[in-house]
């Protein structure tokens, strides 16, 4: 959250200020939730960080690495995400955090799980979110700016 506190992205709300970081300015800076959705029956990864933090993700979700927007399967990402894709996330990559430091990737583990996962919209156009200290995409979702959140 913007306020430097944690949230469940299940608990996410609309009107919630996150952090995004805008590629642009190479800055973070606030956005607030526009949108939540979950999606059923998702194939889900885990992503095991150098730090000891797991990411839980689809495989085709983009998470920004030192290659750029990278993600297990780029093909997907790209149709979902409405981004290029330099790379397909592996071991070894680094994830651009937070405080513009990297974080290893020690392992991405198919879990052959089917789980729900959840994404959020925000008010800008960067369409970036942090989840675990890790710099996100969300899935491309158009912005009605003439909304104002209270």
């Amino acid at each position: 959250m913007i306020d430097g506190t944690e949230k469940n992205i299940e608990d996410i709300e609309y009107g919630d200020c996150v952090l995004s970081y805008n590629e642009l300015f190479d800055q973070f800076e606030e956005a607030y939730v526009t949108i939540t959705n979950s999606y059923q029956n998702i194939e889900t990864y885990n992503i095991i960080l150098e730090n000891g933090i797991t990411l839980h993700t689809s495989d085709c979700h983009p998470i920004l690495t030192n290659y750029g927007w990278s993600a297990i399967n780029a093909n997907k990402a790209f149709i979902n995400h409405n981004i290029m894709i330099t790379k397909i996330l592996t071991p070894g990559m680094l994830i651009k955090q937070v405080n513009n430091t990297y974080v290893k990737i020690i392992d991405i583990i198919n879990t052959h799980d089917y789980n729900t996962l959840y994404d959020i919209g925000i008010n800008n156009m960067s369409h970036t979110y942090i989840a675990d200290k890790c710099i996100v995409h969300n899935v491309y979702t158009p912005i009605d700016f003439s909304k104002s959140i209270e």
